[in-house]
């Protein structure tokens, strides 16, 4: 079974929560209805591209 995609719209939206509110990923994931791990893949690919 094809893992579902994520819209960019919460990617970008879990990028600002990250960044600007101070939620932890769990708490991000619990906003956006994604998975926590979800939410740190995010977060590391925007740490590798240098964001």
């Amino acid at each position: 079974m094809p893992t579902p995609r994520v819209l960019m719209s919460k990617i970008r939206r879990a990028l600002q929560l990250l960044a600007d509110s101070g939620l932890s990923t769990r708490q991000v994931a619990a906003v956006l209805g994604i998975s926590k791990s979800t939410v740190s893949e995010i977060a590391l690919y925007a740490r590798t591209a240098g964001h």
